[in-house]
């Protein structure tokens, strides 16, 4: 499989996709559920890291697959960060985001695995802020 779901640490508040090389929607949406069904065993916050350093290329539709994409959520989610250098990637991203503004406002895009780790460690640290 093109796409796999893991738990990045022991604690399990952060679910990690990797993209391999050429993948299909239906290989996303797969491991969407797969990821859901994690999410599910637990009962706190999961921040979510997609990793498509080694993704050649994303499958064509894009644009048409955007509206399934924006549904994806799970009540326990945080935030998603991306991994991405393509600029192909970062394109789509950008018309994603004016197509689905507030599904976009719950997603960053990074370069690097260490500063997408800095981004959710941010994130917690504001929300401890706001909250306490």
């Amino acid at each position: 499989m093109s796409i796999t779901a893991i738990w990045d640490n022991s604690e399990q508040t952060i679910l990690r996709y990797t993209f391999r090389e050429n993948w299909t929607w239906d290989e996303l949406f797969e491991a969407v559920e797969k990821g859901r069904a994690m999410q599910d065993s637990v009962q706190h916050r999961v921040d979510i890291i997609v990793d498509m350093r080694r993704s050649f290329k994303m499958p064509g539709g894009a644009i048409a697959q955007f509206k399934r994409v924006a549904g994806i959520m799970h009540p326990n989610t945080g935030i998603r960060v991306v991994i991405t250098q393509d600029r192909a990637i970062l394109a789509l991203f950008d018309v994603f985001a004016r197509l689905y503004r507030t599904a976009a406002e719950r997603y960053r895009i990074t370069r690097t695995l260490e500063s997408a780790y800095a981004i959710i460690a941010e994130q917690r640290a504001a929300i401890r802020e706001d909250s306490g």
